[in-house]
C-alpha cells in the first residue's frame, strides 16, 4: 500500500571454523512505497526540469543559428577560408554535434514522461 515501509537488514557471516565464524549486521534500511501525492510531486518536479531543460536548449540552438549565418555571410564575401573560418567551422560543427546528442536525450525523456504519464492515468483509474 502506498507509504507501507519495509525495514531491513542484512546479516552476513563467515565460514571460520578455526577461530569461530564472525557476524556483521548492515545498518537498518528503510524501503518506502511513495504515496499517489509523492508521484505527483516527483513528476511535476521531473516535468518543470523537462521544460526548463527544453527552454535552454532551443535558446542555444537558437544561437548557433545565428552564428552559421553570420558564417555564411563571411564565407560568401571571401573566395578563400582564412584558417580562423576553418577553425569557426570546427567549432560550430562540435556543437551542432553536442546539440544533437542533448536533443536525443531530451527525446528519450520525452519517451520517458510519457511512459510516466500512462501510468499515472492507469494508477488514478484503478483508485
Amino acid at each position: 500500500m502506498p507509504q507501507d515501509e519495509i525495514h531491513f537488514h542484512f546479516e552476513l557471516t563467515d565460514n571460520d571454523n578455526i577461530s569461530d565464524p564472525k557476524k556483521t549486521i548492515s545498518k537498518k534500511i528503510i524501503a518506502r512505497v511513495p504515496s499517489l501525492a509523492d508521484l505527483y510531486t516527483s513528476t511535476e518536479i521531473s516535468e518543470s526540469s523537462f521544460i526548463e531543460d527544453m527552454k535552454n536548449e532551443l535558446e542555444e540552438i537558437n544561437d548557433l543559428k545565428e552564428d552559421w549565418e553570420k558564417l555564411e555571410l563571411e564565407m560568401v564575401k571571401s573566395s578563400e577560408l582564412s584558417w580562423e573560418q576553418k577553425q569557426s567551422i570546427k567549432s560550430k560543427l562540435e556543437q551542432v554535434k553536442t546539440k544533437l546528442k542533448n536533443l536525443e536525450e531530451i527525446s528519450k525523456s520525452i519517451d520517458v514522461y510519457h511512459y510516466y504519464t500512462l501510468i499515472r492515468v492507469v494508477v488514478t483509474w484503478m483508485s
